[in-house]
């Protein structure tokens, strides 16, 4: 007898398939008003790129105003890297900037974070098409601001020359600092959040000549020097952290392996070293 499969459960599974990204799927670029006579002007690129993806430039703030559901930023700038792949030229855009307040000014606070921006253009006969372009307004960065542009790094994340960034950050409070890392990478044509990854933790603000001041304990101060992997089938490499330092007065030296779960869609960081950041 023939049994008719669960319409709940084909829903659901389309569903799921339908908003995941796919990683070996490429999509169809789309041509931008950026003309390609713009190439060896640096300036006049920019200017014509921040128009196309956000919008006038405002002479108050010496910004560009984009809009999103969040409401007004004033966008900038940040970083630009050129790559030659297969003849063609590509631009790897990065966009920063704050959220504007009610009174037209970007907001600056400590709970405040910044607004980032991802594109990688195409240099075309005409001009630039879009080869892939991720949420124009991610937030990173504090203070109100993105990271400045030393903290983007364009790697090698993944096979067949998959780039993307990398953005390091780092967090004080208490005595406490914490670095790490973002991932920004590219599937389908969009850029999205591969993960956050640790880079190290200390508590030197705590601390002299090896005890904390409260109770007199060890002190901590470690670090993780990473790499990505150029193996392995997925989407994006594995990546390799290297370990060493000292956890309370204890010395240590470990390798942690992180894979790129394809399910997530994200770098699946071990709980453990989550919770010591």
């Amino acid at each position: 007898m023939f049994h008719f499969p669960n319409f709940k459960a084909l829903v659901a599974s389309c569903l799921f398939l339908t908003l995941m990204p796919m990683p070996f799927s490429s999509a169809a670029e789309v041509s931008t008003n950026i003309p390609a006579s713009l190439a060896d002007d640096s300036s006049a690129f920019w200017k014509a790129a921040m128009e196309e993806f956000y919008g006038p430039y405002d002479r108050k703030n010496k910004c560009w105003i984009g809009q999103s559901k969040d409401g007004r930023h004033c966008m900038r700038p940040i970083k630009m890297e050129f790559v030659t792949e297969n003849s063609r030229k590509l631009r790897y855009l990065v966009f920063g900037g704050s959220t504007l307040g009610d009174d037209g000014l970007p907001m600056q606070c400590h709970a405040c974070v910044g607004r980032v921006g991802f594109v990688s253009l195409a240099e075309g006969y005409e001009t630039f098409s879009i080869v892939a372009k991720g949420d124009l307004y991610e937030t990173l960065g504090g203070w109100g601001d993105a990271p400045a542009e030393e903290s983007f790094e364009l790697r090698e994340i993944g096979p067949n020359s998959n780039l993307g960034w990398t953005i390091s950050g780092a967090y004080s409070g208490m005595g406490v600092t914490s670095t790490w890392f973002d991932i920004y990478g590219i599937s389908a044509g969009t850029f999205y959040h591969l993960g956050l990854i640790p880079t190290g933790s200390n508590d030197d603000g705590n601390c002299e000549n090896g005890k904390i001041f409260v109770d007199g304990g060890p002190c901590t101060h470690y670090s993780y020097e990473h790499r990505f992997l150029s193996q392995g089938n997925a989407s994006f490499y594995p990546i390799l952290l290297d370990e060493f330092g000292h956890k309370l007065g204890v010395p240590i030296n470990a390798t942690h392996r992180i894979e790129f779960d394809k399910t997530t869609f994200r770098y699946a960081v071990p709980d453990a070293l989550q919770n010591e950041n």
